[in-house]
């Protein structure tokens, strides 16, 4: 819901941030702004400086069956191109091992081992 709509519904700033899952202040912030005439401009969609080396670490997340580290990831995306923090690849290889996880897997029960 819009938060504008959400305060005139409700009449308070708390009530409309339950509404719209955001916080009070925010809620607050909108309003005040629309009340001085303000417009809002949308923002740009910016394309993270992770993209060029996205497939790659989602196939070696897939390769490794979600067991690799980002620090033995870096060296090979940095290879492919990838200038950006070390803090900022980890967030990628996070996401895209909580991706890798989300997907379920089904594995044989009947696995003998040979010993």
């Amino acid at each position: 819901m819009d938060m504008l709509s959400a305060y005139r519904e409700v009449g308070s700033y708390r009530g409309a941030a339950v509404m719209c899952g955001t916080t009070a202040k925010t809620v607050r912030r909108v309003v005040a702004r629309h009340n001085a005439g303000g417009v809002v401009v949308p923002r740009r969609a910016r394309e993270r400086n992770y993209a060029s080396v996205a497939e790659l670490v989602a196939e070696r997340v897939a390769a490794t069956k979600a067991r690799i580290w980002a620090k033995r990831l870096l060296p090979a995306a940095r290879i492919a191109g990838y200038e950006g923090s070390a803090r900022n690849f980890r967030r990628l290889v996070a996401a895209a091992k909580a991706e890798w996880d989300a997907v379920p897997r089904r594995y044989s029960k009947n696995f003998q081992s040979s010993t």
